[in-house]
């Protein structure tokens, strides 16, 4: 993502996180740092020999030969990238998928393992980073955060995402997407750029930004990349950015093919290009509906656009649906936190009350008794509180002989309601009261 106080893309919500951090200018998409001219960028077309899917991609590298895409999301080795270019797999049409990692690009066992490349860079973003960690796990307990001992990123490392603070050629914050490009990856990073060129604060100490970047790690796409995103937004392609390019060089009329990732040289054209793609590769899937506040979509724009079934409001926090979309991914894990923390509710407990004078809080229509251990308000026979019979945290009867025919309340309800046998010492007075048969004697 693109934020600094030259001017830049602001992606996240309306704006960055104000509390003790610096509000950044929200500035137009596409117009890329003045220090990365566009030609600066390049695109392929390639097949994913994992999927059989072709894609293309507009990209620019990163101090250490990664690629960044989409703004904020590294691919992988540019050598990588260009071996698959050059094998030019005979495409392949395939179903396309968005939203987040399948569960066998995910992270093992659910645990993200990570590392700071020095002290300096865990003095910094230590503080933000735990935080951001506490509200992901808010939302997801079931995840796990191993952090490793600091260690300069040298894009070797098997398994292990290093989390750097600067990065030169990309002054952004960017991080890969789980194991979406490798099983063991090499060369995970997560940017989180502190200062940007001119010394000012960036994104890395924007808690917005940080979660963001972190959604990407756990395993979560940008939700605007969903195959089914043209049913509820709309996108723009001729407000991709011309004004990044010499004048003549990026023909108006060509904008649209950005949509559609048109081949052939032109594809150069713009920074922009194939960055609001729909994304098709088939390691994605779409998890639950469309979330227009999520903190992986983009902000509304130029090229975003907002419709009548979906306000573009991305949150500054985790939605209930990206806990859900991350839930799916790592079902297994899930499922058993789920099924250990979702149990039915105990039923409401029976109203007490204290039978010591001045302590009576039961109504003048009803007496505190007592049913064994416990003291009740019991109403007058023949009486109940309410005409609805079905909730018993309000009204009750107790399935034991000689309270059968009571009608208990909580303290300070009246009962001045006839019931429907109002007559008799039987089972059958007030018998349309529900039994709380939870109640202790």
């Amino acid at each position: 993502m693109r934020l600094s106080t030259l001017g830049a893309v602001l992606l996240l919500s309306a704006g960055i996180i104000a509390q003790n951090l610096t509000v950044f200018p929200q500035g137009l998409p596409g117009i890329p740092h003045p220090q990365i001219p566009a030609a600066n960028y390049s695109t392929v077309s390639y097949v994913d020999p994992r999927t059989g899917i072709r894609q293309n991609i507009t990209y620019r590298t990163t101090s250490t030969g990664n690629v960044i895409y989409q703004d904020d999301i590294n691919w992988g080795p540019e050598s990588l990238l260009l071996e698959w270019a050059a094998n030019n797999t005979v495409y392949v049409p395939h179903k396309v998928r968005g939203f987040g990692v399948k569960s066998n690009w995910a992270w093992p066992d659910a645990t993200i393992v990570y590392r700071y490349d020095s002290c300096e860079t865990r003095e910094l973003l230590k503080g933000i980073f735990d935080a951001s960690i506490a509200i992901w796990k808010k939302g997801a307990p079931f995840l796990t955060f191993k952090e490793l001992a600091p260690a300069a990123y040298t894009g070797t490392a098997s398994g292990i995402l290093t989390v750097t603070k600067d990065d030169p050629n990309n002054p952004w914050c960017y991080s890969n997407v789980a194991w979406d490009h490798g099983v063991p990856p090499t060369g995970l990073r997560m940017n989180l750029q502190w200062l940007d060129p001119v010394g000012g604060p960036s994104c890395g100490q924007a808690s917005n930004a940080v979660l963001h970047e972190q959604g990407h790690a756990i395993g979560l796409m940008h939700e605007q990349s969903r195959p089914d995103r043209d049913n509820f937004i709309n996108v723009d392609c001729s407000k991709y950015a011309p004004w990044t390019l010499p004048a003549g060089t990026c023909p108006l009329p060509a904008y649209p093919a950005c949509c559609g990732g048109g081949p052939g040289a032109a594809d150069k054209c713009c920074a922009d290009w194939h960055n609001y793609d729909a994304d098709t590769s088939s390691i994605y899937s779409t998890y639950g509906p469309y979330d227009c506040k999520s903190i992986m979509h983009y902000g509304a724009s130029d090229v975003l656009h907002s419709t009548a079934q979906c306000a573009i409001d991305p949150a500054l926090t985790p939605t209930q649906g990206d806990y859900d979309a991350v839930c799916q991914i790592y079902s297994s894990f899930c499922a058993p936190w789920k099924a250990l923390n979702n149990c039915a509710p105990k039923p409401a407990p029976c109203g007490t009350c204290n039978p010591t004078s001045g302590l009576n809080k039961c109504d003048i229509t009803s007496t505190c008794i007592s049913t064994g251990s416990k003291f009740h308000c019991a109403c007058r026979a023949g009486y109940k509180a309410l005409a609805g019979n079905n909730d018993v945290s309000k009204q009750f009867r107790l399935p034991w002989d000689g309270y059968k025919h009571l009608v208990f309340v909580t303290e300070g309800t009246v009962c001045n309601t006839l019931c429907d046998n109002p007559f008799g010492f039987s089972d059958k007075l007030c018998a349309e009261v529900g039994m709380q048969n939870m109640c202790p004697l």
